[in-house]
């Protein structure tokens, strides 16, 4: 069962705590994940060093490609978002 809008802002406030990202971040990598259909993205985002791809396969990339302490950050982030995202994503008609 998909979330309510309140409680969707209250989760992705706490993800942005947890991960020290504005929630503004999560929501956009959330819609992204949503878009691969929970199970990749494609991001560009500044907090999360501008372009990059995750895949729930494992694959992630970031434009600083050596900076694995983003790597990290950005993994445990779509590993956070990724089960809620399956499914909005297919919920979505």
């Amino acid at each position: 069962m998909a979330m309510n809008a309140e409680k969707r802002s209250e989760w992705f406030s706490s993800l942005a705590q947890k991960h020290g990202v504005s929630s503004d971040t999560i929501r956009q990598l959330y819609g992204a994940m949503v878009d691969g259909g929970g199970n990749q993205a494609q991001f560009n985002l500044p907090e999360l060093g501008g372009m990059g791809q995750w895949s729930a396969g494992g694959m992630i990339m970031v434009g600083d490609m050596f900076n694995h302490a983003l790597k990290s950050k950005v993994l445990d982030l779509c590993l956070d978002l990724s089960a809620a995202a399956r499914t909005d994503a297919e919920a979505k008609p």
